[in-house]
């Protein structure tokens, strides 16, 4: 089979991009939003005069105006929506906490569905966490529901004192990791994920000021080093990146994350020796990696290594069997390793994924042609990724050779202008169809 390798290997989206850190859970797992009704309706006969969110903060912040010294707490009724008397276990938790508060000072209230605040004037980290402690165990009875408590205090950095409930929020979140009856005292740790949280939602900006303080924190969190790499990454601020990524691998020489986010990097820069070199650190780590294989056989089949390119793309299938990304560059793979008939699989399995892959489509198009089978569907197929992406010259290219072969030398000169007005080389065949056209030899579209 002899063909212009050019049009084989030039998919060019990639499935994934940096590698940051993941709070691997239900981001609704730990909220606890405004909505107290329930909760607050329980408890108003017995506690007449509970303060909800709103009042519990300014009625804190009143009384510890001139503390220099206080921690909050947040503490959320773990399961709650498997608990078999709920009345009962947001009876029993508010009664400990009140009585708690009775001895130390505190106030307390409602901040969320069975989750409550609670603010203890004089209070250092330690003595918070005894408290936390004591609560726990008085509410660790059999007919008692388990709590999980999240604690922060003031002064912490340049935080106001009305910031201390919401980091015992971010606190909270932490101890989700915990499962049920954990306490955590917010940290470094506490502001990766609450960063990691607005990074997910898209607030890039917002999860850069959580890492940052983080750092401040403690300069040595490897994984907030990373995301705020991340963060600068993803806006496009390659060198700023690169020196977080970087520092992330002084802290922890074997960090993969931070690794695998220099290498890719590198790779966005087309420093494909020094990209290698960083994902190849990383694969002895682990090399069961989907977007390391993904990469490195990207970086193979675009430096015109296609066998080592196949292990790579083979590997991340296997990983990854649902990726439309991996199967298309796999396919790609095969065609430049001249393995049509595998490739016309990759591209189908990829097509099976996701109808609307253009990339999938024209390259299958294209190998019809080259295969000679197919004529109709390579044709379809073809004029189905220009429609998808117009501004594709390698798409209008493709199409052009069908075309051509078709003897349809005016559509495929229209096709071919188009290529190169998209930056595409499409001159030979530009002159090639305009020659043609010039001494009569053309069908029309429809014949």
């Amino acid at each position: 089979m002899t063909q212009d390798k050019r049009e084989i290997k030039r998919s060019k989206s990639s499935c994934s991009d940096f590698l940051v850190f993941r709070t691997d859970r239900d981001p609704t797992a730990c909220e606890c939003g405004p909505d107290a009704e329930k909760t607050v309706k329980i408890l108003s006969d017995r506690f007449p005069r509970l303060l909800c969110e709103k009042d519990l903060l300014e009625s804190a912040m009143s009384c510890l105006a001139e503390e220099t010294c206080f921690s909050a707490m947040v503490i959320r009724i773990d399961d709650f929506v498997e608990v078999l008397a709920p009345e009962k276990a947001i009876l029993n938790t508010a009664a400990a906490i009140e009585k708690l508060c009775s001895k130390t000072g505190g106030i307390w209230g409602v901040i969320g569905d069975a989750v409550f605040g609670a603010f203890f004037p004089g209070a250092d980290s330690a003595r918070a966490e005894k408290m936390a402690a004591a609560l726990q165990k008085h509410l660790c009875a059999p007919d008692y529901a388990t709590v999980s408590v999240g604690m922060a205090g003031f002064p912490t950095l340049s935080y106001d004192r009305q910031n201390i409930l919401e980091n015992a929020r971010k606190a909270l979140d932490h101890a989700e990791f915990f499962g049920p009856d954990s306490r955590v005292a917010f940290d470094s740790v506490s502001l990766n994920i609450s960063g990691d949280k607005y990074y997910q939602t898209g607030e890039v900006e917002k999860a850069m000021d959580e890492f940052r303080l983080a750092l401040l924190l403690d300069e040595t969190n490897a994984n907030a080093r990373n995301s705020l790499g991340v963060c600068y990454g993803v806006r496009g601020e390659h060198d700023r990146a690169l020196a977080e990524f970087l520092e992330t691998i002084r802290i922890d020489e074997n960090e993969l994350m931070g690794l695998y986010n220099a290498g890719y990097i590198h790779m966005l820069k087309k420093e494909y020796d020094k990209a290698l070199t960083y994902f190849s650190r990383a694969a002895k780590i682990d090399e069961n990696i989907f977007e390391l294989a993904f990469q490195m056989g990207r970086i193979f089949l675009e430096t015109g290594h296609p066998e080592d390119a196949l292990k790579q793309f083979k590997t991340a299938v296997s990983l990854k069997p649902d990726s439309t990304s991996a199967n298309r560059f796999y396919g790609d793979a095969l065609t430049a390793a001249d393995r049509p008939k595998e490739a016309i699989n990759a591209y189908k399995t990829a097509l099976r994924l996701q109808p609307h892959d253009a990339e999938a489509l024209s390259a299958l198009g294209f190998l019809y042609e080259m295969e000679e089978k197919n004529a109709d569907i390579a044709l379809m197929f073809c004029k189905n990724a220009v429609e998808l992406d117009p501004e594709n010259g390698l798409f209008h290219h493709r199409l052009g050779r069908v075309y051509y072969n078709r003897k349809k030398f005016e559509d495929a000169l229209a096709e071919f202008e188009k290529a190169s007005d998209l930056g595409y080389d499409a001159d030979e065949y530009i002159a090639r169809s305009r020659k043609e056209v010039v001494n009569g030899n053309t069908r029309s579209a429809s014949s």
